[in-house]
């Protein structure tokens, strides 16, 4: 959400595989931590990075990392259709 705001910078595609380390890991080790923000982040990153990497503008950018953000709560509780409702409700804003 913040970087949607514009108030952070996204985060660099070397976090992505670090995420999903610490997490396993944390998890693993019974630590809480909530499975949904590791997979939201996970798949806000991985996907503005893939725009970034087919070279797609800065609106396209916004729009990938909000489906991938999406897709990443998709994930975390099988539940595609909260997923799409997330993306309209709490990141553009717009239902």
């Amino acid at each position: 959400m913040a970087v949607l705001d514009e108030s952070v910078a996204p985060a660099p595609a070397r976090v992505i595989p670090f995420k999903f380390v610490a997490g396993t890991l944390a998890i693993g080790l019974g630590l809480a931590l909530g499975r949904e923000a590791p997979t939201v982040q996970m798949g806000a990153s991985f996907t503005y990075q893939a725009g970034r990497l087919c070279r797609r503008s800065a609106a396209e950018g916004r729009t990938l990392l909000t489906a991938g953000a999406g897709a990443g709560l998709a994930v975390a509780f099988n539940a595609p259709m909260a997923g799409a409702l997330f993306v309209f409700e709490a990141l553009v804003r717009r239902f």
